[in-house]
């Protein structure tokens, strides 16, 4: 343990001083987050905490992720990664002049009702004139409340209409992405896939659409959650209590940060429309860029460079300690992502139980390396499944236990 902490904190102070303006956080995050969860899992085997946090403590990390990392993106773009912000932008569709107007409603440099700077008097005027909607409607002079058709693009004056429209376009698009990603192990291991093609093309086919299908429902729901979030808290929550206390807002209380926060912490439940063993997945992927932007909102600024590079290198090292230290004694504790990845990274060809249950096993050819699979146990995510002992059948269930550990 002692090597790897030290030859990690080594590799993380070298790029420190000899690649200074290459970023490095979000490497060290990444490892935190991987180091977490090797404790996870021993702390899920020794049933430590009630049992259902095994089961859904996925879901809550990745609904408190997904919060920060959209409200961030609504916001304060800048605190998240610029390709991650980028993807966002893409996938939301939301114009950039809303955008803007939202973000002038919090800093309060758009004023409805009244009469603002020209820099932001004409954002949705503009909007309006593009989407074919009338010019007025964009003007915060003239309003006091922004119109839920400006806020829909013009797609729909229902907000449930507005909401499935979003769905259905995010499904679309989600195809065309997560098609090609279910079709991968078929591209890196094309001998196993016609096999099994040929055995059962059914069922092959099948598996592999409803697949794709279910991550582009989730994907879907995370856009058209997000978006109904909004649209709730301007069209049922706030009406409600202004008929509640008997107040009038206008939409610098209705569009401020509120309807965005909503819309933040819903989209996260999308997370249920995918499989349990890759729901803590999912929120491995996310929760390094969580942790990035909060961060970035807690301590930027406030602790000197050299401070931050002392913490990070510390962080790394101690992350990435436990991380190699789990793969030398207690494998099944890593994820098997992390075994891949690590093991590619160490130039590991084999993979030996120091602990494990006595028998033998049977070799796996598996993308043209020589990785060893008990024919007693194979373990995914934690659990052990039974498996047959042909070589065949053994590098099924590998490449199962791959595709189900792929991010998205």
């Amino acid at each position: 343990m002692m090597a790897s902490f030290l030859s990690s904190a080594a590799a993380i102070v070298f790029m420190h001083r000899h690649r200074p303006q290459h970023a490095t956080i979000d490497y060290s995050l990444f490892a935190v987050v991987r180091a977490l969860d090797v404790f996870g899992h021993v702390a899920v085997k020794n049933q430590w905490g009630p049992s259902w946090l095994g089961s859904y403590g996925a879901v809550a990390v990745f609904v408190f992720a997904c919060t920060e990392i959209m409200f961030s993106w609504l916001y304060e773009p800048a605190r998240l990664p610029g390709p991650y912000a980028f993807w966002i932008t893409r996938m939301a569709r939301m114009d950039k002049r809303l955008l803007e107007t939202l973000r002038g409603v919090k800093t309060n440099a758009i004023q409805f009702g009244q009469k603002n700077p020209p820099e932001v008097s004409n954002l949705l005027i503009g909007l309006c004139e593009d989407i074919g909607l009338d010019p007025r409607l964009g003007d915060f002079e003239l309003h006091k409340r922004l119109s839920c058709q400006v806020v829909h693009q013009g797609i729909a004056t229902s907000c449930e209409a507005h909401t499935a429209y979003r769905w259905i376009q995010g499904f679309m698009v989600s195809t065309g992405i997560y098609l090609p990603v279910h079709l991968l192990p078929a591209l890196l291991s094309p001998k196993a896939f016609l096999h099994r093609l040929q055995d059962n093309p059914i069922v092959t086919i099948t598996s592999t659409l409803l697949a794709t299908a279910r991550s582009s429902a989730f994907l879907a729901s995370y856009i058209a959650l997000i978006w109904y979030g909004i649209c709730a808290w301007r069209s049922k929550v706030m009406p409600l209590t202004m008929r509640l206390t008997g107040r009038r807002y206008t939409s610098n209380t209705i569009d401020n940060i509120y309807g965005p926060l909503l819309g933040s912490f819903m989209c996260g439940f999308s997370v249920l429309v995918e499989k349990p063993h890759r729901r803590a997945e999912m929120a491995l992927y996310v929760l390094p860029r969580a942790m990035y932007s909060m961060w970035s909102r807690v301590m930027s600024g406030r602790l000197s460079r050299r401070v931050e590079a002392t913490g990070e290198a510390l962080m790394f090292a101690v992350s990435m300690s436990v991380l190699l230290t789990g793969m030398m004694w207690k494998k099944d504790m890593v994820r098997p992502s992390m075994q891949g990845l690590l093991g590619w990274m160490l130039e590991i060809q084999k993979s030996k139980r120091r602990h494990g249950p006595p028998g033998g096993t049977s070799e796996a050819a598996m993308n043209g390396k020589g990785l060893k699979a008990t024919a007693e146990v194979v373990t995914m995510n934690g659990k052990g499944l039974k498996a047959p002992a042909e070589v065949e059948d053994a590098r099924s269930s590998i490449e199962t236990s791959d595709r189900a550990s792929n991010g998205v």
